[in-house]
């Protein structure tokens, strides 16, 4: 039922509905605002999400979207700091109109997401192979050490093969790791840096120890859950399919140069990599409005949509939008208020997809 749109065009429609191009403020600090700076930026998204380079979307009959002009906004606007405050707005207003997959399963991880007031809910591969750890009390009185060996008397549960959770180095950085985490949430530090900085070649350092003895903490309550609760491991199948479901659709968008990044220094490459993000975000926001708007005529003219299938409902489709092509850059003529009209799902559809 969604409607079939040029992908430059969800960029301008999102934008005329948000403003989230807007909060990309220029490098210098100034506050003026050349003309139709937003089809500059629209272009520019465009251009850098799909990997495509700027001669596709550069128009040379349009001022806003000369090469020379493109190239200087880019140098102005786009960078670090604009790409995220755009992505903000954009996450911040899907969140009115709901995890993340990584291979990584460090310990380290999961204490830096414990930590932050977030749950970090990897599928692991095979959990019988996995450590898992408890907490011995007699370490938290300071009765035995962090490399005290002996039985935690818990008879046939010792099978388990458990490890005890390193609790002292914990203490020991407890207000290193609140500072980090009151970094990590007010965006002062990237969790990235972090990491890497807490695995200096390849080892933990002790500020990374303690993280990792955390991480152990939380690792081995998912470990369990997944392990006896049946309808958590349902949601975390369905967090995982989500994840997986962007990827596809971060495969999709960034299409050009076989999907490879061809800049050749890193502070180009993170700006790339953020204007994929940005891209997605936007695609994700007005899925979600047109998704929002189907389901609401389907149940203004029939018996409604259970819960379970709105709960299988995703934004992160793409079938309906075209990442190919001459890229027309045009404001939507769309009265306030107003959406797209939405396809029949029962008409043939005449545009067979690719």
């Amino acid at each position: 039922m969604l409607p079939r749109i040029d992908y430059p065009e969800l960029i301008l429609e999102v934008n005329a509905r948000t403003g989230f191009l807007d909060a990309m403020p220029h490098i210098s600090g100034s506050l003026a605002r050349r003309d139709d700076l937003d089809l500059s930026l629209a272009a520019l998204l465009v251009a850098r999400s799909c990997n495509i380079g700027l001669t596709p979307v550069a128009k040379p009959g349009t001022a806003a979207l000369g090469e020379s002009r493109l190239v200087g906004v880019e140098k102005g606007y786009f960078h670090g700091e604009g790409i995220g405050k755009a992505s903000a707005i954009l996450v911040t207003k899907q969140a009115d109109i709901g995890i993340t997959d990584t291979g990584s399963y460090s310990d380290l991880v999961y204490g830096m997401f414990a930590i932050c007031g977030y749950q970090f809910a990897p599928r692991h591969a095979d959990i019988t192979d996995t450590q898992m750890w408890w907490i011995d009390v007699a370490m938290l009185r300071g009765e035995i050490t962090r490399d005290h060996r002996g039985s935690n008397g818990w008879g046939a549960f010792n099978e388990l093969q458990l490890r005890r959770v390193s609790v002292p180095a914990i203490l020991e950085h407890w207000d290193d790791m609140v500072r980090v985490a009151g970094s990590l949430s007010t965006n002062k530090v990237r969790a990235y840096d972090l990491i890497k900085m807490m695995t200096a070649d390849g080892r933990l350092t002790g500020l990374g120890n303690a993280f990792a003895a955390y991480g152990r903490i939380f690792k081995t309550l998912h470990l369990l859950q997944i392990i006896h609760v049946e309808s958590y491991r349902r949601m975390i199948g369905t967090q995982l399919n989500t994840g997986e479901s962007r990827h596809q659709l971060a495969r999709r968008v960034f299409f050009g140069n076989l999907g490879q990044l061809r800049q050749s220094y890193e502070r180009g490459m993170e700006n790339q990599l953020g204007a994929l993000g940005l891209g997605l975000n936007a695609i994700t926001w007005w899925n979600s409005l047109y998704i929002d708007a189907a389901v609401a005529r389907l149940e203004a003219g029939g018996p409604g949509i259970s819960h379970e299938i709105k709960a299988r409902l995703s934004p992160l489709l793409f079938e309906h939008i075209n990442f190919h092509g001459s890229y027309p850059f045009h404001r939507p003529h769309l009265e306030e208020g107003r959406l797209r009209e939405l396809r029949d799902p029962g008409a043939v559809d005449d545009e067979p997809e690719e």
